[in-house]
């Protein structure tokens, strides 16, 4: 029988509301410790899980209790939490953005390799059955070859409670960040193939809340 995975979790946020429960229902796996800022979030980790508590990354990726990291930070301190996380031979997954730039994910890309530990950006739709049986439908080619995929999404997102890191485009605060890679993420599935152009145009229209809180995009597939 394998042995089980401990858990280190980064950021005890809104993400870590829906991660910490769902690890908690998993055989296998463990949550042994938590990373915070706020003395508050890990008096009740502590409480609740009963594990390490630290407010240094570096710090829990040095613990012999730790195997492996779920990061689910805020968005721009992800790519420094992965290497550093790689960089101590943890194992890495990385809420969605994974990262802020192209550079920034290469690097963590890098990290990963250098060290010879696996990376994965969770949190993604790409998993849900229902997807995957779209996927399904279009390799078995009954339909015909796949030619479009269309999908929409509208929510409440900007308008929800926010920090001001949310709303601030430097640091990863917007709809494209948030909620884009979810639907680049389900349509890259079911099209099953490697991205050869990508055009978009953002919207910024509230004034009150000053960043982009709309997109849309056209992804045209190598095939």
């Amino acid at each position: 029988m394998a042995a089980e995975l401990r858990f280190g979790v980064v950021g005890l946020g809104i993400a870590s509301t829906q991660i910490l429960p769902a690890f908690a229902e998993l055989d296998g796996v463990s949550v042994t410790a938590a990373c915070d800022v706020r003395e508050e979030g890990l008096t009740k980790f502590k409480s609740e899980y009963g594990g390490e508590t630290y407010t240094s990354v570096e710090d829990m990726c040095k613990s012999p209790n730790v195997d492996a990291v779920y990061i689910c930070s805020p968005n721009h301190l992800h790519a420094e939490q992965v290497i550093t996380a790689a960089e101590l031979g943890k194992q890495v997954i990385v809420e969605k953005p994974m990262g802020l730039t192209l550079d920034e994910c290469e690097a963590m890309n890098q990290a990963a390799e250098r060290n010879g530990v696996r990376l994965l950006c969770g949190h993604t739709h790409s998993f849900d059955p229902p997807v995957r049986k779209m996927r399904e439908l279009v390799v078995g080619g009954d339909l015909g070859p796949l030619r479009m995929v269309n999908t929409w999404h509208y929510n409440e997102f900007m308008y929800r409670p926010r920090m001001p890191h949310e709303l601030n485009p430097e640091l990863g605060g917007n709809v494209i960040f948030n909620q884009g890679p979810h639907q680049v993420d389900i349509v890259r599935l079911i099209g099953g193939g490697m991205v050869r152009s990508v055009r978009a145009t953002t919207g910024n229209w509230d004034p009150e809340r000053n960043t982009d809180g709309a997109y849309t995009v056209f992804l045209e597939f190598e095939d």
